[in-house]
């Protein structure tokens, strides 16, 4: 089996790319129309709680659009579309697992591991994302789904699109099988490890372990068992030109490293983290990242309890197609 590549106007692009832009100045978002946590995904995640009674989707609503709002008052664009409540889809707040886009002129779907996640891929989206960035040509990963292959977006995937390098921490929601089709596809180099939570258990997406910036990375070192993996994953920084920021089992449980790194409209960096992440952080920490580009917070406590995920699972980047594209 294949994955499914439709040529949607620009004949013959190529996935490998000798350059792609490093960092989005516009993310797509989600609006909530049903929120809980979601059973078909919390054996998985350890980070998700479970949930006695109904949430109320007012505070759901509050959390999300003082995101929404945040990211247009820093000047970062806004993709923004809502959930289909019919669709049963409650982890649909976060996008980036099931697509990503890419300078070179592609939109890649993703396969996911729970059914109720598959649901969330939308053509109207896709078409959407075309008229307004594309045209993109789509590679479509899902058909490994029947294989139980997964690899979730740019939850499974840490990019540092500058270097065409990327990391990935093997889980039930990450197959080594389809790093390696990843890889063949668009030409990226892919460091795989095992990471796990101060409770032995796999780390279900890597971007809760680490984030890769613009000269900083952060890193949960401690969830990685393994002396060689951890010294494999510093040279790899180390070749990038990554200065590792270390941070703790504890502050990866509070979601220090499902930061994202974005730019505004000027072109200025910006971190962006969830309060929770940022009052994790040591003021050192806040140092490093501050010296690097603007850090700003945003309160999303019921997302993340119950979702088990932080701000950025919540955005997907939007890289518009280049005016001459590069073969990916």
């Amino acid at each position: 089996m294949k994955p499914e590549e439709k040529d949607l106007g620009r004949e013959g692009r190529s996935l490998k790319p000798e350059t792609e832009r490093a960092f989005a100045n516009r993310v797509l978002l989600i609006r909530p129309q049903s929120f809980y946590s979601n059973p078909e995904t919390l054996g998985s995640n350890s980070f998700q709680g479970e949930q006695s009674s109904g949430v109320d989707l007012s505070l759901i609503h509050y959390e999300f659009d003082s995101l929404h709002e945040r990211l247009e008052q820093l000047g970062i664009g806004v993709e923004l579309f809502e959930s289909l409540k019919e669709a049963e889809t409650p982890d649909a707040v976060f996008p980036n697992n099931w697509f990503s886009t890419h300078s070179s002129g592609h939109l890649i779907l993703y396969p996911m591991f729970a059914p109720s996640r598959r649901r969330e891929r939308r053509e109207d989206i896709i078409q959407a994302l075309q008229r307004r960035h594309g045209p993109y040509q789509i590679l479509d990963l899902s058909a490994y789904e029947s294989r139980a292959w997964f690899l979730e977006g740019t939850g499974s995937l840490v990019l540092d699109r500058r270097s065409r390098t990327g990391f990935c921490s093997l889980s039930a929601r990450s197959s080594e099988e389809l790093v390696k089709i990843f890889e063949q596809e668009t030409g990226y180099s892919i460091f795989c490890f095992e990471s796990l939570t101060a409770e032995a258990r796999p780390v279900y997406h890597t971007n809760v372990m680490m984030s890769v910036g613009d000269t900083h990375a952060l890193v949960c070192l401690d969830s990685i068992s393994q002396p060689s993996q951890r010294k494999r994953l510093l040279e790899k920084l180390e070749e990038i030109g990554k200065s590792p920021l270390l941070i703790g089992l504890d502050q990866m449980e509070s979601f220090c490293g499902n930061v994202l790194l974005l730019e505004n409209g000027d072109a200025e960096k910006v971190w962006m983290a969830s309060e929770t992440a940022y009052r994790a952080f040591s003021k050192s920490q806040i140092q490093k990242l501050e010296s690097e580009a603007d850090l700003q917070f945003v309160s999303i406590p019921w997302i993340e309890r119950l979702g088990g995920g932080s701000l950025r699972c919540m955005m997907a980047e939007i890289f518009p197609c280049s005016e001459s594209p590069s073969p990916f």
